[in-house]
């Protein structure tokens, strides 16, 4: 979990407004910069305290596939701690596309469809890069899930089986 650059900004604004109040000697800029300083210090705890670690959960799905061919995998997540988020899903590998793309607000179960296309045969668990913000922009989590379990089974083989029983 990390402090996201809108609420780094936020708060380096509210700091300088905070010291330049006691060298203007103003009271009212010191009473309005101690209350913004509050209420931000007060809903990051609290985005804190509700926004787990590791928010989400992905319900696991095994496929069987031909090398080279295509096929559809419906994911689910399930976005732990009661907060509505911003969900973003990417992948590093090519062959893997997710749609919904982009960023979504979410809570609760969420789903996901993946259309996969692997190059070569083999196990395979592919990882899913998920990067969460709460509601207000504050604390973004990064969180890496494998909810793919992937046998592909080479071109030869499914040929030779194909051979045998046709």
């Amino acid at each position: 979990r990390r402090p996201t650059t809108t609420a780094l900004t936020l708060a380096g604004a509210l700091l300088l407004a905070f010291a330049l109040s006691f060298v203007l000697e103003s009271r009212a800029l010191t009473y309005a910069g101690a209350l913004l300083l509050a209420c931000l210090s007060l809903l990051t705890a609290f985005v804190l305290w509700r926004m787990p670690t590791a928010p989400l959960d992905a319900a696991p799905v095994k496929m069987k596939i031909v090398a080279g061919d295509t096929s559809r995998a419906g994911l689910s997540f399930n976005v732990k701690g009661g907060l509505p988020v911003l969900l973003l899903l990417d992948t590093a590998e090519p062959w893997i596309h997710l749609s919904p793309r982009g960023l979504r607000a979410v809570k609760g179960l969420t789903e996901c469809d993946a259309m996969v296309t692997p190059p070569l045969s083999g196990p395979g668990r592919p990882q899913l890069t998920a990067r969460l913000t709460d509601p207000w922009g504050r604390i973004q989590t990064t969180q890496t899930l494998q909810p793919l379990e992937l046998n592909v089974i080479p071109r030869a083989r499914y040929a030779a089986w194909l051979a045998k029983s046709g």
